[in-house]
């Protein structure tokens, strides 16, 4: 049998009027959020309405009957075209992964799984996306195993490093080792643009891009979904280093629990 209603505490005006508050502020917040994803979203589809465009020009003039191409021309058309592919295809998976983030669609498992295993992965790929850029990793080839979702990590690492590469690193070092209960991995030598976009994501406990970035929209989103990422699996980002000295992105990575 329920109670009779005037048994139960009434809310004051004030409580009445804070809570209205704290709804309209979390409204507000959510459209806010929305607007900032949207408006990279929308950006990100622009360079891949261009990716696609260059690739369509540079077929339709390889297939024309009415001009002869050397070798030299042959081959900047083809690479043309390689890179293009190679950008539509990060750009849809950044958007598809994106709309998968936001809608919660994206399940993690977790695994014990051996960390130089993982950054072995992430050299190789990254040596197929750009030949110049140097990664350098230091770490003991024995430890604990770390306890990740194994295809997530990985794209999270690729992600820091692409938007790094993107903006004046030509060598990103990595420094692992092993701590109580996680390996500390230290990003070295980032560009001072992709710390500043990870503290501000941080701050804003990562829900949205941040709106004020010199970054382009593509490594906006990277850098927002692989903190995101990082996060979903507990692994604790810090940005440290002394006051007049470089700064450097630390990635605590938990070990399985015993």
């Amino acid at each position: 049998m329920s109670l009779p209603t005037k048994d139960l505490p009434q809310p004051s005006y004030e409580a009445l009027r804070e809570e209205n508050l704290s709804l309209r502020r979390e409204i507000e917040g959510t459209r806010t959020e929305n607007q900032a994803v949207w408006q990279l979203l929308l950006e990100a589809n622009r360079r891949l309405q261009q990716s696609s465009a260059a690739i369509k020009a540079s077929v339709s003039s390889l297939l024309s009957y009415d001009i002869f191409w050397d070798d030299t021309n042959q081959r900047e058309f083809l690479e043309t075209i390689n890179s293009s592919v190679d950008q539509v295809g990060g750009l849809t998976n950044l958007l598809a992964l994106t709309f998968r983030l936001r809608a919660g669609n994206v399940a993690l498992r977790y695994e014990a799984q051996a960390l130089p295993e993982i950054l072995s992965v992430v050299q190789d790929h990254l040596s197929r996306w750009r030949n110049s850029l140097r990664l350098k990793v230091t770490l003991p080839e024995d430890g604990q195993p770390v306890w990740v979702n194994f295809e997530y990590l990985i794209l999270a690492l690729e992600y820091l490093i692409q938007a790094a590469a993107q903006n004046g690193a030509s060598e990103v070092q990595l420094e692992g080792v092993a701590a109580a209960g996680h390996w500390q991995l230290d990003f070295q030598a980032l560009p001072p643009l992709c710390l500043q976009t990870i503290q501000q994501l941080l701050d804003n406990q990562d829900v949205s891009p941040p709106r004020k970035s010199g970054l382009a929209p593509e490594y906006q989103l990277s850098l927002f979904l692989a903190v995101r990422l990082l996060r979903q699996q507990s692994i604790q980002l810090t940005i440290w280093g002394p006051p007049d000295g470089p700064k450097h992105l630390r990635l605590a990575i938990p070990m399985p629990a015993r």
